[in-house]
């Protein structure tokens, strides 16, 4: 096994470290109450442990998993240190992400090559991504790898996955060095990766994930989900390439697999898959599937069967034809129409709330602060959620009510709770 391999081959030249006294002994000092201190912040107990150095390492790996703990301690009453015993494993974790990562690696290799069993590899993991680095992403896939089935457990996967998100987030380079790993991973591990990339922002993952496809049938489910979950989080970013992928899958495939594209673009609101989907009501395997995701997207909950969506498709695409474009061209500051009569024109027609996105977005920070009010409710109402990047420049506007109105049409589109302020939401548009 490939994984296998690597872990000999990284652990080979490990040093096998283990706790010493003289180790424990000062970690014990750093914890221990002095003379005119009775409590320290957390932070501050972090940093002496990190001026210790690597020699510290083994014994803050072993607190870090609890199982040094009890050694830590003795008999000596809770008063004794500066923080509550229970603190001292996460402040051990904190510390060993700051010590030299090399070393530190060394140390991970040399214990769960001596330590195979699962809780040495999940606290292994948890080390791995409190230093968040790609340079600890070989030996990260190596420990996953060696779970093999355990990765089924909630246990093991949900850790490995939340780890992972980590590195993908706080270094970009973590992302580049997937690709092989990825292409040479079993299911069980693959499975895990695309959990992870389902919630990256980057074109990169996109890619990744479409490179899934036509390896097994569970992958292929796997990759339709991280794409919903990547189309309903980043459709400004990411919806094109959703799309796209999703209607291949749609067309095309088993009817398991199809099924579950279909549902995955009621979940994307994809607007351009609406004749697609209408072609599958005729489809038995398909048929309910492909009705739930076009009342998801269209916001028909009345209609059913296919010639009622059929009529219903050529009368709004009759309308958008006429009337709908000339309401789109009113959305323009410099036409010297009614923005507000236009607006409640195309809200009575969401089925182009994306052309109405992609008209208005642009212009909201042009239009009176009255009319911003007003279209950052429509795009609301729309669940415009492509709007989103233009709603956060609205937030910096000199007018209160429009940043109001914008901040509500953010929190309302996205379920994300963040303060009415430039810097948090832009950091959201960018998933950082």
């Amino acid at each position: 096994m490939l994984t296998s391999a690597l872990l000999v081959l990284v652990s080979a030249c490990a040093p096998q470290a283990s706790p010493s006294r003289d180790g424990l002994a000062a970690v014990r000092a750093v914890f221990q109450v002095t003379v005119g201190a009775t409590r320290a912040p957390e932070d501050v107990l972090s940093r002496r442990l990190v001026a210790l150095g690597t020699p510290a390492a083994p014994v803050l790996f072993e607190l870090s998993c609890g199982a040094g703990l009890e050694a830590l301690l003795g008999e000596l009453p809770d008063e004794s240190w500066l923080c509550p015993p229970d603190r001292i494993p996460a402040i051990a974790l904190a510390a060993l992400g700051e010590l030299p990562e090399v070393s530190v690696r060394e140390l991970l290799r040399a214990r769960c090559s001596a330590r195979p069993e699962r809780e040495t590899r999940i606290a292994a993991l948890r080390v791995l991504t409190e230093q968040g680095t790609s340079g600890g992403l070989a030996l990260y896939l190596a420990l996953l790898g060696e779970c093999g089935e355990e990765l089924a457990h909630p246990s093991v996967r949900v850790p490995a996955v939340a780890g992972l998100r980590h590195l993908l987030a706080e270094d970009r380079q973590t992302l580049r060095l997937l690709e092989e790993p990825l292409a040479a991973a079993q299911v069980p591990l693959a499975l895990v990766l695309c959990e992870a990339l389902a919630t990256s922002p980057d074109g990169e993952a996109l890619r990744l994930l479409t490179q899934l496809f036509g390896r097994t049938p569970e992958l292929d489910l796997a990759a339709l989900e991280a794409l919903a979950t990547q189309g309903e989080r980043y459709p400004w970013s990411a919806g094109a390439t959703v799309s796209k992928r999703l209607l291949a899958a749609l067309q095309q495939g088993e009817p398991h697999v199809r099924s579950a594209a279909a549902r995955a673009l009621g979940r994307t609101r994809d607007l351009a898959a609406v004749p697609a989907l209408i072609e599958c009501l005729g489809v038995p395997a398909l048929e309910r599937t492909a009705e739930w995701a076009l009342r998801e997207i269209t916001g028909q909950a009345r209609l059913a069967g296919a010639g009622a969506w059929r009529a219903w498709s050529a009368a709004e695409s009759a309308w958008w034809r006429g009337e709908g474009e000339r309401a789109l061209d009113q959305l323009q500051p410099s036409s010297g129409g009614s923005v507000a009569s236009a607006l409640r024109a195309l809200m009575a027609h969401p089925a182009g709330r994306d052309r109405t996105a992609r008209a208005l977005g642009p212009v909201l920070d042009e239009l009176a602060p009255e009319l911003a009010v007003l279209a950052c409710q429509a795009l609301q109402q729309l669940d415009a959620r492509e709007a989103v990047p233009h709603l956060v420049d609205l937030l910096g506007s000199p007018d209160p009510a429009v940043r109001a109105a914008a901040a509500g049409a953010l929190r309302a589109l996205t379920g994300a709770d963040l303060p009415a302020e430039p810097r948090p939401w832009e950091d959201y548009v960018l998933g950082a």
